[in-house]
């Protein structure tokens, strides 16, 4: 199992599509939306606005290469590839734990890149708080590895990775990632998917501050670690369920 998730691992490095997804657009995005914005440079608690928005770039290519990841899995496995590790002494599990490695580490990467960039372009942030918001992304990252397998069983066809990573787009929007929302979305974020991990991961820098937009121009509202919590735990769980019952009915349809 190692040695194949070492591979996986690899190929994945290797592959340019992937590298330019999930981390020359973050880094980009992060040096549009943040480093290149006179605002970046406002102060905002142990740093300044471009740091909120650094970490929002990370949350998205993690959240990005967990999706295109899991679902590729999904779509290889529909494609005859189970059969072929059925001749090899790889279990499936194993073969399961390896792509969700792998995929934690396409998201470390990600997240490393547009982070390594942030402190080079003078984003300011604590060390502790860095290592706390990069440890929060990675881990909760495993929401989009769900999500990318349960897109992956329901929408037919190859084409199923590029709607699930459009899809990751609108909620990214919705949560925040890109742009301050207007406050009269603030209340239907709430209840988008990338909402509270967005919030968890900002945490150890902002304290549960959100930066919204209204008439009078940006402003700060801060949302409880509960809500967060809630939001986050409550969308593991609609994927968890919806990834088990898909499962067993394409277990059932192929006997």
């Amino acid at each position: 199992m190692l040695r194949y998730t070492y591979y996986e691992i690899l190929r994945t490095v290797l592959n340019k599509s992937a590298l330019f997804s999930f981390i020359l657009m973050p880094v980009a995005f992060y040096l549009l939306f943040g480093a290149m914005q006179s605002s970046s440079s406002f102060p905002m608690h142990d740093g300044t606005v471009g740091t909120y928005v650094m970490i929002g770039m990370a949350i998205y290519g993690a959240v990005l290469s967990a999706t295109a990841l899991s679902g590729n899995m999904v779509t290889e496995l529909q494609s005859g590839w189970a059969r072929t590790l059925g001749l090899t002494p790889l279990r499936f599990s194993h073969y399961l734990a390896s792509k969700i490695i792998t995929a934690l580490c396409a998201a470390t990467l990600s997240v490393t890149a547009v982070f390594g960039v942030g402190v080079c372009t003078g984003t300011k942030i604590p060390p502790p708080q860095l290592l706390g918001c990069a440890a929060v992304i990675i881990f909760s990252s495993l929401l989009f590895v769900l999500y990318g397998m349960v897109a992956a069983l329901i929408i037919p066809g190859e084409n199923a990775v590029s709607i699930a990573i459009g899809l990751v787009v609108m909620f990214a929007m919705f949560g925040t990632l890109f742009v301050p929302l207007p406050e009269t979305l603030m209340p239907w974020a709430r209840y988008t998917p990338l909402y509270g991990m967005a919030q968890l991961a900002r945490r150890p820098f902002t304290n549960g501050d959100i930066i919204y937009q209204n008439d009078e121009g940006f402003r700060y509202m801060t949302e409880s670690l509960g809500a967060a919590l809630a939001n986050y735990g409550a969308w593991l769980l609609i994927f968890t369920v919806l990834l088990a019952l898909l499962w067993r009915r394409r277990a059932t349809v192929r006997r």
